[in-house]
């Protein structure tokens, strides 16, 4: 796998002044898009250094997408079209499975005899150097996204569980399980069970209790891909039913983790509202019977 924070035996243009002055090789890969068989995968390039930019244009050298998934070895350098500073493509869920590594980077199509940068740091002033095809000149910032079998995610109304143990004194969320498990005090917990058991019509309300407050704490977890949670089979569904929500439109599903308590009313098909509307049509009904 490329690494654009280790040392080359040549300047590698990265998306920070390491090797070369003030010119950078930066590219934007927004969150894969899913589809009935697999992920559309979208980068644009940038660039800022003349010299590499033109060998760019001139098809000596061709931006590029390393992918590498440990899970199932699949490993394969994506180049773009010769000229071109963006490409998509599609991957298949068949070859990819968890964590999916994406590394952009700048590769040598012909052989770079002398190759030399104005803005080379100075410790390479005054030097050139030979570069082979196939060989990197540009390595970009790397991210990665889990790649997930659509057997494997959790139904919407099954992410949250609702348990109890001995230690519960007060209603509280443990996100370290492979679902949002929701702890309640046992006679809490048996009231909510004999209720949804009993009086099913009082699911909304036994959701707006429990249900909503766990979601939008899940959704607000799932805004941090840093997570240390991003393996749990919850996060990786939440995630899956959060761009379904918004036609996996990148710029609607950045916007959804403005608001975590409105965006889990609208997964949930404004809960909110419709327990309130059974909670106040049991106090009308109670009224006329009295």
């Amino acid at each position: 796998m490329l690494n654009n924070s280790i040392n080359y035996p040549y300047p590698i243009l990265r998306s920070s002044t390491i090797d070369y002055k003030s010119t950078t090789f930066t590219a934007e890969i927004p969150d894969p898009e899913p589809y009935a068989d697999g992920y559309r995968i979208k980068v644009v390039y940038s660039i800022t250094n003349p010299e590499i930019q033109k060998l760019v244009v001139e098809g000596k050298a061709a931006f590029a997408l390393q992918v590498y998934c440990i899970s199932t070895w699949y490993r394969r350098l994506k180049v773009c079209e010769l000229g071109k500073d963006n490409f998509e493509f599609e991957l298949k869920s068949n070859i990819v499975h968890n964590r999916v590594d994406l590394c952009p980077c700048i590769v040598a199509q012909d052989s770079l005899k002398g190759f030399y940068s104005d803005d080379f740091q100075d410790d390479f002033v005054g030097m050139n150097f030979d570069i082979n095809p196939g060989e990197v000149i540009g390595i970009g910032d790397c991210r990665y996204f889990d790649a997930v079998f659509k057997k494997e995610i959790i139904p919407l109304e099954s992410i949250v569980q609702v348990v109890t143990e001995e230690q519960d004194k007060v209603m509280s969320c443990d996100f370290d399980k492979n679902y949002i498990c929701v702890h309640l005090p046992e006679v809490q917990y048996n009231m909510y069970i004999s209720m949804g058991l009993n009086e099913p019509w009082k699911t909304p309300i036994l959701n707006a209790i429990c249900s909503v407050p766990a979601i939008a704490k899940g959704i607000e977890e799932v805004s941090h891909n840093d997570s240390e949670l991003v393996e749990r089979p919850w996060f990786k569904s939440l995630k899956y039913h959060l761009h379904e929500l918004v036609n996996n439109d990148e710029d609607k599903y950045k916007d959804l983790f403005d608001d975590p308590i409105k965006t889990a009313q609208l997964l949930l098909h404004n809960n909110s509202g419709t327990a309130l509307d059974i909670i106040s049509k049991s106090i009308i009904q109670q009224g006329e019977e009295k």
